[in-house]
């Protein structure tokens, strides 16, 4: 998951850098907030694939009880609630579409067993 947060991370500096140079502070931020959903939602089919399963296994979801008990209730800011869906957001989630295709998932290959969460 850290990889993946680095790469979206990297995506949107490079989509607000190439696409959104001419737009003011707000514009970018919100513009760049759809882009960002777009490529979550791709890399996330691309997880479940990965995984083979819609749902995170018994020792996922205790992990996540223990040391993240709070997130259940987390819920994110949308800078976009109640807007039309315009053109350009349209394109912007497109943009992300495809910047999250370059995503690749592996498997490892012949590494050590790892170490089980406690």
């Amino acid at each position: 998951m850290t990889v993946l947060l680095r790469q979206v991370r990297q995506a949107r500096r490079d989509f607000i850098n190439e696409k959104l140079k001419r737009c003011k502070a707000s514009t970018k931020t919100k513009r760049a907030d759809v882009f960002c959903d777009a490529w979550v939602g791709e890399v996330r089919k691309k997880v479940m694939e990965f995984t083979g399963s819609e749902t995170p296994s018994a020792l996922t979801a205790a992990y996540m009880l223990k040391h993240h008990p709070g997130l259940e209730t987390f819920s994110a800011r949308d800078r976009n609630a109640g807007k039309q869906i315009s053109n350009r957001s349209l394109t912007d989630a497109m943009h992300g579409i495809e910047a999250a295709s370059d995503v690749r998932l592996n498997h490892g290959v012949n590494g050590q067993e790892q170490l089980a969460l406690h």
